[in-house]
């Protein structure tokens, strides 16, 4: 028999192992040398099926111009999360699919980190320090979430972009993403538990998908598109999604 049970604290679901009245349970990444260093219990880390993403409605004030939502990309300093706060237990996603799920593709490349750039397409595009929305749960599902949101904060300002931090439960959080009611940015994450890209990039990419802002006809066919075929022949459309 196997019994689950919910244990909302990170320190619940650590004292729960190393006192064996939990089995096994997911922790994070901070408290990994914790666990070690008592010896008992042991720690598995594996690859991940999910991609952790900064969402962006595309339709609301200045996020509307392209200069500027690339610019946002260019001032996150990815590796610093990820090495630094993260404890080198995660990597820099490229695309929104993880390596481990079917549909992720090589040829997708990320822009990297490029802080002068971002702040020329700031420049271009005329933004003059408008506050942007800022939306993350500060509990739940993604790892030191706040931390994650605060640094990323401190990068966007580093070039000049203003965010307001908007911090709420993880339940909250996920019914403003269900009824697409963010105004910014978002951090959010999906792990399909079936291991295949339909999940995501449906939700992405499809007119109904909670995370489609742009609502752009293209990709909406392309993701319909992927379902009726096969092979390499789906995987060529998941790349032009990507």
């Amino acid at each position: 028999r196997i019994s689950l049970q919910p244990v909302s604290s990170d320190e619940s679901r650590v004292n729960g192992v190393l006192s064996g009245s939990l089995d096994v349970a997911p922790i994070g990444p901070t408290q990994v040398a914790t666990v070690d260093g008592q010896g008992a219990a042991q720690v598995f880390s594996a690859l991940s099926n999910g991609v952790v993403f900064l969402g962006v409605n595309s339709t609301s004030g200045v996020l509307t111009d392209a200069r500027i939502r690339e610019a946002i990309s260019l001032a996150i300093d990815k590796e610093a999360i990820t090495e630094g706060l993260l404890s080198g237990l995660a990597e820099p996603a490229s695309a929104m699919l993880a390596p481990a799920v079917e549909g992720y593709s090589d040829d997708v490349t990320d822009p990297g980190f490029d802080p002068e750039r971002a702040r020329e397409l700031l420049a271009e595009a005329g933004y003059a320090g408008e506050a942007i929305p800022f939306d993350y749960a500060t509990d739940g599902r993604i790892p030191l979430s706040s931390e994650v949101a605060q640094t990323i904060q401190a990068s966007l300002a580093d070039v000049g972009i203003t965010v307001e931090l908007r911090g709420a439960d993880q339940q909250a959080h996920t019914l403003k993403v269900r009824g697409r009611e963010m105004e910014g940015v978002y951090l959010n994450t999906w792990a399909p538990s079936t291991v295949d890209g339909d999940l995501p990039l449906t939700d992405f990419y499809e007119t109904a998908g909670n995370n489609n802002y742009a609502q752009d006809p293209a990709t909406a066919a392309w993701a319909a598109e992927q379902r009726g075929v096969e092979g390499d022949a789906r995987q060529e459309v998941f790349a032009k999604l990507l």
